[in-house]
């Protein structure tokens, strides 16, 4: 079995949706400076790890500004 599949099978077997959040955050636990502006919280390589992660999933869900 692929490692990719196991985190759906319960999902699937009980007929919900299997669901992944991805939230990035900096030292002190924010996503964004104080005036709303953001900036690059990751690095090379995390950011290679989300975009594989993300071809592993049917639907992505951004929230607002991204």
């Amino acid at each position: 079995m692929a490692q990719g599949n196991r985190p759906g099978l319960p999902a699937t077997r009980l007929r919900r949706p299997c669901v992944a959040v991805k939230w990035a955050s900096s030292l002190d636990g924010r996503a964004a400076l104080a005036d709303g502006s953001s900036q690059w919280i990751t690095g090379a390589e995390a950011g290679a790890d989300v975009h594989r992660r993300r071809a592993e999933h049917d639907v992505i869900v951004v929230g607002t500004g991204t």
